[in-house]
């Protein structure tokens, strides 16, 4: 009877050593499985690092300048723009709620209904449909759609120059014949008088 309790007693004790081995097994599997999960958001953000992100500002005719948000360019290209919420007001007009910049002039970041074309390489004139304005004077009542503002785009010292030209928005309510040539044709336009505007360029670097 003793041998048979001293042999029941030794399996007993190693059974009880392989179910520790087995639960530190599982428990380093364990580890390196989670290891392998969080290594995931790394290796995004390692792939999302080919992303350029340019400043967006609008500069008034005394020099000073608000920055209104970034351009995300990814690596193939594609941009998309991200206003800055915090540097607008919120106005409802004709009924709408409407993003502005309260200066000498309210100026409103009106967003383009219709499919863009986002690649950052194609024609900019895409780049400034995205970036699309309205003005008015604080005393003007209503949306004053026929008082758009489109900053047309150039080239200079490595960084984009936008410079204000008169459009109707009241336009973009009916939908484009064509979606894969800009709405606007930049030809027709008129440049604004910089002196008469609060905010008469606009730059991405």
């Amino acid at each position: 009877m003793q041998v048979t309790s001293h042999f029941y007693a030794q399996l007993t004790i190693a059974i009880i050593k392989g179910v520790a081995s087995c639960l530190r097994l599982f428990h380093v599997l364990g580890l390196i499985i989670l290891c392998s999960s969080l290594s995931l958001p790394l290796h995004a953000i390692e792939q999302s690092s080919n992303t350029q992100i340019k400043q967006v500002h609008l500069h008034d005719n005394q020099g000073k300048s608000i920055n209104i948000g970034q351009l995300h360019v990814q690596a193939d290209g594609q941009f998309t723009f991200e206003l800055r919420d915090e540097v607008f007001s919120d106005h409802f007009l004709s009924m709408k709620e409407m993003k502005y910049i309260e200066g000498p002039e309210l100026w409103c970041h009106i967003a383009y209904p219709y499919p863009l074309n986002r690649d950052f390489n194609a024609d900019k004139a895409w780049l400034s449909h995205d970036l699309l304005f309205m003005y008015k004077k604080s005393n003007q009542f209503g949306a004053m759609m026929w008082q758009g503002v489109y900053y047309k785009f150039t080239k200079e010292d490595g960084r984009l120059i936008g410079y204000a030209n008169g459009v109707d928005l009241s336009e973009i309510a009916s939908a484009p014949e064509q979606i894969h040539t800009p709405f606007y044709d930049e030809s027709y336009m008129e440049p604004h008088n910089a002196q008469e505007r609060w905010l008469p360029t606009l730059t991405i670097d």
